[in-house]
């Protein structure tokens, strides 16, 4: 089995790889963002509201920037906008170090959506340029690849800032200042990826409308699970550090743990897919993700004395199971909504996990200032995945009704 796998990530173009390690350099700084920041601005004395309010500014930059993105780069060159990610997120992050160091609130807000802004140049490019630039038959790999870049830079972020946070004088701001720098060698594989990039050409402006009712269709269940996991994923490390008295260093350990687990079950979605479907590859694991998230919410709920073992259990055991389904959603929703609907899709489908994300900050701190527990906070989450499940549930089958005659007339 591991023999095939390798065999056929091996097919994967050279142009691919340079974009998926410039992507990973980039994830580099977002990753260590994710893993320690909220921690550090906690430190600096700011609450957890005030904190889910300044998180919620970076999504709101993705909102913005993604459907106005997606619009223009329908028929136009892609790696030009690699170049802007790979200058503009460092620099940016810089600057919200800064201003988090002297606890700047409103320059904290303007640096999360300026750093939204440029990361969309990155996270919304990607796709429709694998796309493009890949044969049908290899991009589950390289979409997996795409995804899996996540996995892999929180692998390395994680063991980094658990070997720093155990060395004298070294704190957050350090560690995330030099991730930052880590950021421009985004622009080394950058220069490396083929000029000469396929662009479509939309010839037949009636033949290329887009095709909004299969667009929204195809987005619907993303949204929910969206809402769901702007609620939880954003703030998970406030949840070990608040309620299990985990602090940074020791998460960035489990965080090690758990991405080695998603880096893997990742890169072997595709072949799931391959043998048992998309329902089992995409619906099986979101389900078993879901019995996993409310058992971790029960740790907090319940507050039994062994709670903190079976919180790191399920923490390890979830992210896996949900993270898997992520380069097949993305497969299923670019074959559904067809070939001119695709730059579009990418776009929306950041500017509504931003915007859900967005949306959800400003729940979440609503909550949390009235106190509702962590735990009763997943079990929304819960309840918003299932939605989302099932949603994915019916696009699957509707999309193999439509498969079949297509199928049948070319046999």
């Amino acid at each position: 089995m591991l023999n095939t796998i390798f065999k056929s990530y091996s097919l994967v173009k050279k142009d691919i790889l340079f974009l998926i390690c410039a992507q990973f350099c980039l994830n580099l700084i977002n990753t260590s963002f994710i893993l320690i920041f909220n921690i550090y601005l906690a430190k600096q004395g700011m609450s957890d509201a005030l904190i889910a309010d300044i998180t919620s500014y970076r999504f709101l930059g993705i909102l913005c920037c993604a459907f106005p993105l997606g619009l223009y780069i329908k028929g136009k060159a892609l790696r030009p906008f690699f170049f802007y990610a790979g200058c503009g997120m460092p620099v940016i992050a810089f600057f919200t170090l800064y201003a988090a160091y002297h606890q700047y609130t409103s320059m904290l807000q303007i640096t999360s959506f300026l750093m939204g802004v440029f990361f969309s140049c990155m996270q919304i490019i990607v796709l429709p340029f694998i796309v493009r630039n890949t044969k049908s038959g290899q991009q589950p790999e390289a979409i997996a690849l795409h995804h899996a870049t996540f996995s892999f830079s929180m692998v390395v972020c994680s063991l980094l800032i658990f070997i720093f946070g155990n060395i004298p004088y070294v704190n957050e701001q350090t560690i995330l200042t030099a991730f930052s720098l880590m950021g421009f060698l985004s622009l080394y594989f950058v220069v490396r990826i083929n000029k000469n990039e396929y662009i479509p050409q939309n010839e037949d402006k009636k033949k290329n409308t887009t095709d909004w009712a299969v667009v929204f269709t195809a987005l619907f269940p993303r949204i929910i699970i969206a809402v769901g996991a702007g609620l939880t994923i954003p703030y998970m490390n406030l949840f070990f550090y608040s309620v299990h008295g985990m602090d940074y260093d020791a998460f960035s350990l489990l965080n090690f743990v758990t991405a080695s687990f998603v880096g893997m079950a990742v890169v072997y979605v595709p072949q799931m897919k391959k043998n048992y479907g998309l329902h089992a590859s995409i619906v099986s694991t979101q389900s078993a993700a879901i019995v996993v998230l409310v058992a971790l919410a029960s740790t907090d709920v319940f507050h039994f004395p062994f709670a903190l073992y079976v919180a790191l259990l399920c923490f390890v055991v979830r992210q896996p199971l949900m993270n898997m389904a992520g380069p097949m959603t993305a497969f299923l929703t670019m074959e559904y909504v067809g070939e001119k609907n695709q730059e579009i899709t990418s776009a929306l489908a950041s500017a509504t996990w931003s915007g859900s994300w967005f949306l959800s900050g400003k729940v979440f701190k609503y909550l949390r200032t009235y106190d509702l527990g962590y735990g009763y906070i997943f079990l929304i989450t819960a309840v918003l995945y299932i939605c989302g499940a099932i949603g994915y549930h019916i696009l699957i089958v509707n999309f193999e009704k439509r498969s079949l005659p297509q199928l049948t007339t070319s046999t």
